[in-house]
């Protein structure tokens, strides 16, 4: 079954099942969407606030030592996790790099996860209060680094239904079975890439290149249909004067705060788009953009493993896997399989031991003996890139050396409920990187608008 054009554009080209879906729409409700981190111990970080018709920061700081780095609790609704992040950072009057996450949460949703602050004062934060943000359980600790969780647990309801209850019932179970009895292909889902202008990964790879102005003018001149008419119209406006911004350039809205950021800099930097885009964006948020490219890349290479009809749930010579520890999460045990070991590892991944792995591109990936190697070498020279270019980034040598991710995975507790009203409620835990639209978009085979 071909997937949505919208997917295609992100590398995402089919489906693990071939049944038709059932439709519907995520998120018509901000608290139809609520993920809840599982720490790195394995314990669920549930809301205190949600359904509470009058949430409040609840912060105990008796005996709280001053100066020290502070672990808590965000719960956000409707929210970005850097845009809230800013806004902590803003109102404490210190750097965002001095506010840790383990990972990025949806926006429109209603989100649990653990932050770690450095360098403020904790009284401050009594007085902290922006719509959307409630912060608690504060305690002293370590700073959370990216991937400092063990996953997350969502509760999503889906909404706008069309079909009776006895043929959605039947559509579900079906699908269940198949999700069951194979795992999932492990996609980076579309909010990677940004959901309603999917373009991070396309403005990654101008980076990465150094292509600042084709960098910038991506951000702002991009028009995806998705997006209100008015902003579409701006944006028109803009690509058509380019590169020159006249005088009479109308604003974005104040929520696209970044772009109005990057036209302010032009103006003022005499149209230097490097810097325009390294004093707009933090260097880690521009990461992000090359992240996205990275992710793109790996879309690509698994669609072509599973157009090549290679098997997912097996490892072939050449594949990289990975012994799975008692969360079933991937090791940094790493065998490159061989003639030699191919019948043990094998073994192993049947037994739910060990998982197949796929590069996520770098600087030091060494993809000779990989089974698609060749699609890899014509991948790279089609997008225009040469590997070594991740060792330095905007003038730092950062070396993106490139890591492994496992090409499937499976939902644990799947529960999925079908109302009177005809709303489909799941509930399920998911490993941290894999994302639950991939797990939903098996059901719903919908536009990616509607996730």
């Amino acid at each position: 079954m071909e997937a949505h054009p919208l997917e295609k554009e992100i590398g995402i080209e089919t489906y693990l099942t071939q049944i038709s879906g059932i439709g519907g729409k995520l998120r018509t409700r901000i608290e139809d969407f609520v993920v809840e981190e599982i720490s790195i111990n394995g314990i669920i970080i549930k809301s205190l606030t949600f359904n509470q018709s009058n949430p409040k920061n609840d912060l105990n700081l008796k005996n709280m030592p001053p100066k020290s780095t502070l672990c808590l609790v965000i719960e956000k609704y409707n929210l970005e996790t850097l845009t809230a992040i800013l806004k902590i950072a803003s109102f404490l009057q210190i750097s965002s790099r001095n506010i840790g996450f383990a990972g990025l949460k949806d926006k429109r949703a209603i989100t649990v996860q653990q932050i770690s602050i450095s360098g403020a004062d904790p009284q401050l934060l009594l007085k902290f209060q922006t719509s959307g943000i409630y912060l608690n359980r504060i305690q002293p600790g370590k700073p959370i680094r990216l991937g400092n969780l063990n996953g997350n647990y969502f509760n999503i309801t889906v909404r706008q239904l069309k079909e009776s209850l006895d043929r959605l019932q039947q559509k579900i179970e079906q699908i269940k079975i198949q999700i069951q009895n194979f795992a999932i292909p492990n996609y980076y889902g579309p909010q990677r890439f940004g959901t309603l202008r999917p373009n991070s990964h396309k403005i990654g790879r101008f980076i990465l290149q150094g292509d600042f102005e084709a960098a910038t003018k991506g951000y702002l001149t991009d028009i995806f249909p998705q997006e209100n008419n008015r902003i579409q119209e701006i944006r028109a406006y803009l690509l058509e004067s380019w590169p020159n911004i006249k005088s009479d350039q109308p604003a974005f809205s104040k929520e696209l705060i970044y772009e109005n950021k990057i036209i302010e800099n032009l103006r003022k930097t005499n149209y230097n788009y490097k810097k325009s885009l390294m004093n707009v964006f933090p260097f880690r948020y521009l990461l992000l953009f090359i992240h996205a490219f990275q992710s793109y890349l790996f879309n690509k290479l698994l669609s072509a493993r599973i157009k090549a009809k290679m098997p997912l749930d097996e490892a072939l010579e050449g594949d990289p896997v990975a012994i799975l520890d008692t969360f079933a999460l991937p090791t940094n045990v790493i065998y490159n399989v061989s003639s030699h070991n191919i019948t043990t590892l094998n073994q192993a991944i049947s037994m739910n031991k060990a998982i197949v792995m796929a590069p996520i591109l770098g600087s030091d990936c060494d993809y000779s003996h990989h089974p698609l190697a060749d699609h890899i070498e014509r991948l790279i020279e089609k997008e225009s890139i040469d590997l070594s270019l991740f060792k330095t980034i905007l003038d730092q040598k950062i070396n993106l050396k490139g890591i492994y991710r496992p090409i499937v995975f499976k939902p644990k507790n799947l529960n999925i409920m079908l109302d009177k009203s005809g709303n489909v409620k799941f509930s399920f835990s998911l490993n941290r990187g894999s994302y639950a639209t991939t797990l939903l978009r098996e059901f719903m085979k919908t536009t990616p608008l509607n996730y």
